[in-house]
């Protein structure tokens, strides 16, 4: 009689560790889907400041003037971008880890 409650209680267990370890993954998932947006937007305003750069840059040149506080302050700008997107991409590399379908061990 006791069997079928040891079957009943295997069954439990294994649900529930299968039940974590999906909420682990969607939880992982979840945080490498935000990562990916915010390194989106960090190339997205990386690209905007390069268009603005090169504005000015054209505007200086049909002037004939040089303003490098103004240069030195888009170079600034596009330098602290480019580190931001270099961090994300590395923590992005980072938390991407062996996909659930490619884990070592046995099939269940």
């Amino acid at each position: 009689m006791s069997g079928w409650r040891d079957d009943f209680e295997q069954v439990r267990r294994r649900a529930g560790e299968l039940l974590a370890q999906g909420e682990r993954e969607v939880r992982r998932q979840a945080d490498l889907g935000r990562l990916q947006v915010r390194l989106l937007d960090v190339e997205r305003r990386r690209r905007n400041a390069l268009r603005r750069l090169g504005e000015r840059v054209w505007d200086l040149h049909r002037r004939g003037a040089v303003n490098e506080p103004m240069l030195a302050e888009a170079f600034a700008e596009l330098e602290a971008l480019a580190l931001e997107a270099s961090r994300l991409r590395d923590a992005l590399a980072d938390r991407r880890g062996p996909r659930s379908d490619e884990r070592e061990g046995p099939a269940r």
